[in-house]
């Protein structure tokens, strides 16, 4: 009698997501670790032992005029939220991303997330926070957080994070 080959079957495999890899999942415990991705946050609520250099806030409530660099009267609460953040920790040192979705093209999204990148940062320098402690940079779309197939996804893929890329000097 031939021999039976048993059925094929596809190993399980764990859920995926869109998120980069870099990003932490939430959990509801309170260590005191520092975490990669602060997300859902007021600013003014972090605590300085959740940061450490290279971690990163999600800032949400953020938003610019339609294929524009200008910052919408709705954002200011916000951004006087991370400068009042920036101005207690005097030690903190930043960069401004700025992240598009995946519609436009390389070069338009690119120069839109440095323009918006910047616009913050002039915000924050003219508030009175030292340029030397502030940098900026357009991603574009290389970053995505979710899918570019849906508003929801483009939405969340259009944003701006504060990196921490240092503290105490």
């Amino acid at each position: 009698a031939p021999a039976k080959t048993p059925a094929k079957t596809e190993p399980k495999k764990p859920a995926t997501t869109t998120t980069p890899p870099k990003v932490t999942t939430k959990s509801p415990d309170k260590k005191v670790e520092p975490k990669d991705v602060l997300e859902n946050i007021k600013i003014s609520d972090i605590d300085r032992s959740e940061l450490k250099a290279g971690s990163t806030i999600r800032i949400d409530n953020l938003y610019f005029e339609a294929d524009k660099a200008v910052i919408m009267q709705n954002s200011f609460t916000v951004l006087d939220d991370l400068y009042n953040f920036l101005n207690r920790n005097p030690d903190v040192v930043v960069e401004i991303g700025g992240h598009t979705n995946g519609l436009a093209s390389e070069n338009y999204a690119n120069k839109l997330s440095s323009d918006r990148a910047k616009a913050i940062y002039e915000y924050l320098v003219k508030k009175g926070i030292d340029k030397d402690r502030l940098q900026f940079k357009g991603y574009g779309k290389r970053n995505p957080i979710a899918t570019n197939n849906t508003a929801e996804g483009r939405r969340k893929n259009q944003r701006v994070e504060v990196k921490i890329l240092s503290i105490n000097g």
